[in-house]
């Protein structure tokens, strides 16, 4: 039988689980893995060629990329919603974003493949930061 925590009607396990989960989130690991993914998105968006839609594009996305990891070393509750709207973010701009010089059948599989993928991963990071942000306290 779980017992209830006093004014919040969470059982223990559910805390505890709730705390290991945030543990996991917020580990170094997960943080260094944020600042690299900054990095690079940084250094896209630096020394891009691109056409002009294309490096605003990547500068927004390193914007986000650089938002979301300041709220992950600073363990806000909603950082792990940063990272799916940045997950988001890259997927609607894999879908949107043309290449011109690519009409094959194989590069359109693969660019809205990718895109519903990166889609998919911002979906379960939305449902992890859902739980993370209502066990926060601060």
């Amino acid at each position: 039988m779980k017992q209830q925590t006093p004014n919040t009607g969470h059982s223990l396990d559910t805390n505890a689980d709730a705390e290991t989960i945030r543990e996991r989130v917020f580990s170094t690991e997960i943080r260094v893995c944020a600042v690299f993914v900054s990095g690079v998105l940084a250094s896209l968006a630096i020394g891009s060629t691109a056409l002009a839609q294309e490096r605003w594009a990547a500068r927004v996305l390193a914007l986000i990329a650089l938002a979301s990891t300041v709220m992950l070393w600073l363990r806000h509750r909603y950082a792990v919603y940063a990272w799916a709207f940045l997950f988001a973010a890259m997927g609607a701009g894999t879908a949107l974003l043309n290449d011109p010089g690519h009409h094959s059948l194989l590069y359109w599989s693969g660019r809205f493949g990718t895109a519903l993928s990166l889609f998919w991963f911002a979906y379960q990071l939305f449902k992890l930061g859902k739980q993370v942000a209502d066990h926060t306290v601060q």
